[in-house]
């Protein structure tokens, strides 16, 4: 996505079952934006969904 003209700026996160630290970094260092871990409160989706698309996305700062 990041190399897509069109995507390019479009905030990714990731919904997810995977809980180690490691995978948020590399979810990080991917390029996501957030990520949320299952089981999540829809209300913290929405709230991490609603920021990332408020704010765009925040280099080096994920929402997790």
């Amino acid at each position: 996505m990041r190399l897509n003209r069109t995507l390019y700026d479009m905030p990714v996160m990731m919904l997810t079952g995977r809980q180690s630290e490691k995978d948020v970094n590399l979810a990080a260092y991917a390029g996501a934006d957030g990520y949320v871990k299952k089981p999540f409160d829809p209300d913290y989706l929405i709230y991490v969904a609603d920021s990332l698309l408020k704010d765009g996305r925040s280099a080096g700062q994920m929402a997790h």
